[in-house]
């Protein structure tokens, strides 16, 4: 198939739509697929790591040229502003919804978010999770997304982890405080429990006031923004991997990175982490630090139940490999280019 690749996000900017856009390129190729994409994002200072065609900030004729050469358009996200054009043209179109549909704080949705799902409701339409696929009042087939498996192994065994991980931009929505809180819980007594912090962002100051005012400095260590390699190799050193969103995640591919490395996943019962994590580990009510640290408590104290998560893992991950998920997304533009 030709495809056309649109993704508003894009390397080099960094995030899930921008890494998981990245898998599926690779493993579309292999397949022996031909790709073009679409992108709103400059490349400033970089350099273009892709060996297919990337048109940023394509131009009418450019979008049109591309259209008419493709057997499918693919949106690795809705975005208007790339899509508009193909309204000129019949081509089969398939758009993923990888993050919530845009609303107003109180629910409302303006009349430019009513365009966009209306648009989008009139395509072939794949949500990443059950979370957002249930978000939508039109249909959508849910494939949960992949993770990177070429970086993100299992290297080492269960009985050398120690410790808890956390690995996220240091921002309110990701409850990292909340981690902090249940970690001074659980050192009110021994054995004291040590936490890494992989992460920045605005919220990184009072995070460390707040390690300072736990007397929790000793037990935490802050390592900044890390390459995904260095992620990796800490995951796997870490038995326990903490995801304390109090934001509803639409998936969470850092907990399938987490379960990969063979660390057990712990998040909070909402949104796509529900699917990311599956019945590889715990889950508790966001904000709450007491529910967490009961948890991490059980499951030092259970070593049968630790193991029983342990042993989910090796399922969850293949159906979240990158070849397994990028052939169910083929098998949908495949029957969509055919209708």
């Amino acid at each position: 198939m030709k495809i056309v690749f649109q993704s508003y996000a894009f390397h080099p900017a960094v995030g899930g739509i921008e890494s998981s856009a990245q898998i599926f390129i690779r493993e579309f190729i292999n397949a022996g697929h031909e790709i073009r994409v679409h992108t709103l994002t400059s490349l400033g200072t970089q350099q273009e790591i892709n060996t297919v065609p990337v048109s940023r900030n394509p131009t009418l004729r450019q979008l049109l040229h591309d259209f008419k050469w493709a057997d499918i358009i693919y949106q690795h996200n809705p975005s208007l502003r790339l899509s508009w054009p193909s309204l000129l043209r019949s081509t089969p179109k398939v758009i993923s919804i990888r993050t919530w549909m845009r609303r107003h704080t109180d629910n409302r949705i303006s009349l430019l978010d009513r365009i966009k799902r209306y648009y989008v409701s009139r395509q072939t339409v794949i949500s990443n999770s059950q979370a957002t696929a249930d978000d939508l009042d039109f249909f959508s087939t849910v494939i949960q997304n992949a993770y990177d498996d070429r970086i993100f192994n299992n290297t080492t065994k269960s009985a050398a982890r120690d410790g808890l991980v956390f690995v996220g931009r240091l921002v309110k929505d990701k409850g990292c405080d909340v981690l902090i809180n249940a970690l001074a819980q659980l050192n009110a007594s021994e054995p004291r429990q040590h936490l890494t912090i992989i992460g920045g962002g605005p919220e990184e100051a009072a995070l460390k006031q707040q390690a300072m005012d736990l007397s929790l400095t000793k037990q935490i260590k802050f390592l900044g923004q890390q390459p995904s390699s260095a992620v990796a190799q800490i995951l796997n050193q870490s038995k326990y991997h903490i995801i304390p969103s109090r934001w509803a995640e639409p998936f969470g591919i850092v907990a399938l990175e987490g379960i990969a490395c063979g660390a057990i996943p712990i998040g909070t019962d909402q949104g796509g982490l529900v699917d990311a994590i599956g019945k590889c580990g715990p889950l508790f009510p966001a904000n709450d630090f007491g529910a967490l640290a009961a948890l991490i408590e059980e499951l030092d104290q259970t070593p049968q139940l630790y193991r029983q998560y342990l042993d989910e893992q090796q399922h969850h991950l293949i159906q979240h490999s990158p070849k397994t998920v990028a052939q169910r997304y083929l098998e949908i533009f495949e029957k969509a280019s055919q209708r």
